[in-house]
Order: C-alpha cells, then structure tokens, then sequence
C-alpha cells in the first residue's frame, strides 16, 4: 500500500531534514528591533518637552541653504561608484539634510504609548508658559519583537526556504498582532506558508513603496525612500491574541527562487484603540504638533522594525549589488551586538564584501566561523555568492 503526500507536507519534510542537516552550529539566531519605540525618546519630565529622534544639537536651527546642499551631495552619491568616496558622500549628504525633533512628543515611562504636551496657544503670540494641553498617543511598536531566522536551499527546485521565529520580550506591554517583511516585488516565486492561526498575504506584482528602515536607523522619510530599493510588504496577520510577552510563534516560512539577502521586518503591536484616538479634529492642532503627529506616524517610527534575512536578489543580480546589501546588514549586526567587528571571521567577511569580484567566498574567508550568528550567516552568505 503506498502513501500520498500532499505537496506542502513534503515542502515542509524536506525543509525540515535540510534544517538537521546543517547542524547544530547554524540554528537560527535572533535579532531585535532597532527601529520605532526603541528610536523614540522618554519623558524625563513631565514638566517639559525632550529632544526627539535626532538629537544633534543645533540641528533644528540648520535654515541656511542645507537642503539644497543636501540634494547637491545625493546628486553627487548618485554619481559616484561604490567605495569610500560614495560613502563620505553619504554621509555629508545626511549631515546637510534637513533634520526635525520630537520637541512635544516624548514616550511614557510606563512604556504604555506616547505623551503629546504642548503649551495652550502655540504658533500664537499668545503661547502660555504655564498652561498646556496633554494627553496619551499610541502607535503600534510597543511589543517587543525579536526575529530568529535561517535558510536552507533547496536545489532540485532552485529554491530557498527562508524560515522565522518571533517572539514578543517578557516585558512586553502588547502583544504582537502582525509581522511582514520587505519582499522584492518582482519575486514571481515567493509563497508563504503559515503558522496555526496565522493567515499570511502576499501583495499584487507591481512597483515598491516600502524603504528598508532597518539597514539605515539614521534617516526617515524622502531620504530614507530615496536610498535603496523599495518593496512591498509580505506577511502575516495573527488570529485571536497573537504573541502574547513572553511568548514565540513559528515556524514562519517563505519559499523564493530569490537569493538571500538583508531586508527590514515590520512588526505590528495591537494598540487601545481609546488610547489611540485623537481627542479632537486633527486640523485643531497647531501646525508644529501636527507635524510631530505626522512624523511619528511614518512607517519606520510607528512600527517596530528589525534587520533580517529574506529573500532579496533575483538570479541576474549583480555581485556588486549583493556585496553592498551585506555591507550594510553586517554594519548594522555589528552596531547592535550581534556580530563583533573584533572576530577574525567577521574581519575577513567585511574585506571580502568590500571587493566581492573573487568568485569562490572561500579564497577569501578562510578564519572558522564561530558557533552561533557566524555559523549561520556564513552558510547563508554562501547561497547569496
């Protein structure tokens, strides 16, 4: 007597004897968010307002011309080949642009949402120095997600089985209700496979509109669409509670014939909706709140998000592009603890990513990658090569 398979059953088998066969040292290892509630500033005082997202002193007061000079610089970004001379570009492009600060808008030390407080009459002549209007906002970042992810190849499909863990920290004050990934919106070949009580959604073929806030924490809004290529979001929506704190769910898979590559996850908590609501019009605010308001409303604050791996590159990708995505996903896995810049491998894997036209990784990677992050990213980053 034989026994029938469904397809899905046998995708998920193969995927899962792939996973043991890779051993024990390329388990999946997680990630946080380094975007949204963590980016946004605390209430020291309930007395006055706190600097915001950027700090930099001065920087709001920059009214001589720096926009223009910062067009100037990304013209010239635009211009230059990849090396040393396009990245202090980038970074005198970012120092001359124009930056904003979350001076009446700062997050509840109970970690509960937002408090909005600014003085009665502002953008008057009549603006009170003792009285203010106050009240709590809520966007949904406040779960606290962190992604464990990893890869296997499929090579009789030509394929790759990316799959995700998330969980939501202990001392969550929300659940998580959804998560999604930047996917190309070219990738004809992604399919989603979903949890118990997950439901997942893929976007209709057509132009990206959602920036890659997790490889580049420094900038937000034109600046951050304007860096990178943009995607459409693919994920998945929890039914009933979620993630609740303390909690993981998984596995999350997506199946791709796209290479690996770094990405952003946007992770989304179940906000109080009474919390939520504005108190009055939006119109009735004055004009510098309101442009807080708006500003905290973009995706990259209003929305956990965090670096990961997914699939990113078609198969006429060019080796420079690749090489340059892995620069960036490495830095960042550096600035945040995850990799150390100290380690022989990671010292060797950030030269070969500086001149990626050696054909064989190996010729350039010789130091034994250590149990854990570089066990896995370096079997990853050999599907990508």
């Amino acid at each position: 007597m034989s026994l029938t398979v469904p397809a899905r059953d046998r995708r998920i088998l193969a995927c899962l004897a792939l996973v043991f066969s890779i051993g024990l040292s390329a388990r999946a290892q997680r990630v946080g968010a380094v975007r949204g509630w963590f980016s946004t500033p605390s209430c020291v005082s309930s007395a006055a307002p706190v600097p915001g997202i950027d700090v930099e002193d001065g920087a709001a007061d920059r009214r001589d011309g720096s926009p223009a000079l910062a067009e100037r610089a990304r013209t010239i970004v635009r211009s230059l080949p990849q090396g040393r001379a396009q990245e202090l570009a980038q970074a005198l492009a970012r120092s001359l642009a124009p930056r904003r600060h979350l001076r009446y808008v700062c997050k509840d030390e109970s970690e509960t949402g937002y408090v909005i407080r600014y003085p009665e009459d502002l953008g008057t002549k009549f603006v009170s120095e003792t009285e203010f209007v106050e009240f709590g906002y809520e966007v949904p970042n406040l779960g606290r997600p962190e992604i464990e992810f990893s890869v296997v190849a499929v090579p009789r499909d030509g394929t790759f089985i990316y799959s995700y863990q998330v969980s939501n920290g202990i001392g969550a004050t929300r659940l998580i209700r959804a998560w999604d990934f930047v996917s190309n919106p070219d990738d004809r070949s992604l399919r989603l496979e979903d949890p118990t009580n997950w439901n997942s959604g893929i976007p209709a073929r057509g132009s990206g509109v959602v920036p890659q806030a997790a490889l580049y924490e420094d900038l937000s809004g034109p600046e951050l669409m304007q860096l990178d290529s943009r995607g459409k979001l693919s994920g998945w929506l929890g039914l009933g509670d979620a993630i609740d704190p303390g909690e993981t769910v998984g596995s999350f898979m997506a199946t791709s014939s796209f290479l690996p590559g770094w990405t952003t996850a946007y992770v989304r908590s179940k906000v109080d909706l009474e919390k939520f609501a504005l108190p009055f019009s939006f119109g009735e605010f004055p004009e510098a709140v309101q442009e807080e308001i708006l500003f905290l409303n973009r995706r990259e604050h209003r929305l956990s998000s965090l670096p990961i791996i997914g699939p990113r590159f078609g198969m006429d990708a060019g080796r420079e592009a690749i090489a340059r995505n892995w620069q960036i996903g490495i830095q960042t896995m550096i600035s945040h603890g995850w990799l150390m810049d100290e380690s022989p491998y990671v010292a060797e894997l950030v030269q070969f990513l500086k001149d990626p036209s050696q054909v064989d990784v190996s010729a350039s990677i010789r130091s034994e990658p250590m149990k854990g992050m570089e066990s896995l990213l370096d079997k990853i980053i050999r599907m990508a090569f």
